[in-house]
């Protein structure tokens, strides 16, 4: 998968990434509940980019752009969210979390 930046809320495909982002962050907690003793970070390999994609598949409709720009957020997001998790507990609800990408998305 090439290197592709974060879209920024300007973008068209605002409201995807911030969905993009909650699956990666509920993906990260479903994860972290069942590995956190013998994985203990969030490893960036084929296989987790992979994973990344089915978060989100539904979302890119077939554009191939869309998809791998979705997949890289999703990921990023599971990356932050496991390892807040492994660090500390849960600081913080996926409500929380989706609230809070509610206040950064443009009116």
């Amino acid at each position: 998968m090439p290197a592709i930046k974060n879209p920024s809320a300007e973008e068209p495909h605002a409201a995807l990434v911030s969905t993009a982002d909650l699956r990666g962050v509920l993906w990260a907690e479903r994860i972290a509940r069942q590995l956190m003793l013998k994985w203990p970070r969030w490893k960036r390999t084929p296989r987790a980019l992979s994973m990344a994609g089915k978060q989100i598949a539904d979302l890119a409709r077939g554009d191939v752009e869309v998809y791998a720009r979705l997949a890289l957020v999703a990921y990023e997001a599971a990356s932050k969210r496991f390892s807040q998790i492994v660090a500390g507990g849960r600081t913080g609800s996926s409500a929380e979390h989706a609230a809070s990408l509610d206040e950064e998305m443009p009116k």
